[in-house]
């Protein structure tokens, strides 16, 4: 699902910017070559049955969740608005809304992690450590501004995609889980990598106050942090 959505997206783009189809098949080539081993799993039996028990249109927790508030819902109001603000198009929209913001979130990614789910992770313990977080944060800075180099401006697109689309599949199965992000993972991963690119660069020429800035950074953050974390858990 992830594949597909990244690729008709990066054609898409590329019809839109009217790049070059040359460079355009590079960018699909180079990332279909990437993912090409993951590709493969897709049709296997076990990942469609694992999928049919564990995906959203098999819980029945939201379809009672529909009736039961229709059911409240017409002691007060026309039968109407009640099926019009309770029905499966509303309802799985504002889960998969919640489930894909929680993904992003700093709490999930840095400080609480999976805390529904210990078996998978660390209690109160990110997927990324904590002090990357302005990293992350200055990352969609980078994202979003141009960039004199060529090279990224042309990647830009991709890892915009991936960070679109690949937190869908695990939202559609369920809470935030580390084992159905990993499609998502490499490409948070390059955005904290652009986050320190984007420091570096304002710093670049001025070691001194580069080095100003990482002493208050470590005092007035990371040991707050640290000492939070282990009188905490």
């Amino acid at each position: 699902m992830t594949t597909g959505l990244i690729i008709f997206f990066l054609f898409f783009y590329g019809f839109y910017k009217k790049l070059k189809p040359k460079n355009l098949i590079i960018l699909v080539g180079v990332f279909f070559i990437t993912i090409f081993p993951l590709f493969l799993t897709v049709f296997s039996k076990s990942t469609n049955a694992r999928f049919y028990q564990i995906g959203l249109l098999a819980d029945k927790g939201p379809v009672m969740e529909i009736i039961e508030s229709r059911t409240f819902c017409r002691e007060d109001l026309p039968k109407l608005l009640c099926y019009l603000n309770s029905n499966k198009a509303t309802v799985f929209g504002r889960i998969l809304f919640d489930r894909y913001l929680k993904t992003f979130s700093l709490d999930y990614l840095f400080v609480g992690g999976e805390r529904s789910s210990g078996s998978y992770g660390v209690e109160n313990f990110g997927l990324f450590s904590f002090f990357t977080i302005p990293l992350y944060l200055l990352g969609f800075i980078a994202l979003f501004s141009h960039k004199k180099n060529k090279f990224i401006d042309t990647l830009k697109p991709l890892i915009f995609a991936g960070l679109l689309f690949g937190a869908m599949p695990s939202s559609i199965a369920g809470l935030p889980q580390k084992v159905r992000l990993s499609p998502l993972f490499p490409f948070v991963l390059i955005l904290i990598v652009w986050g320190f690119e984007l420091l570096r660069e304002k710093f670049r020429g001025n070691t001194k106050t580069f080095y100003i800035f990482l002493s208050y950074f470590l005092v007035f953050y990371l040991v707050p942090c640290f000492f939070n974390k282990f009188f905490n858990n």
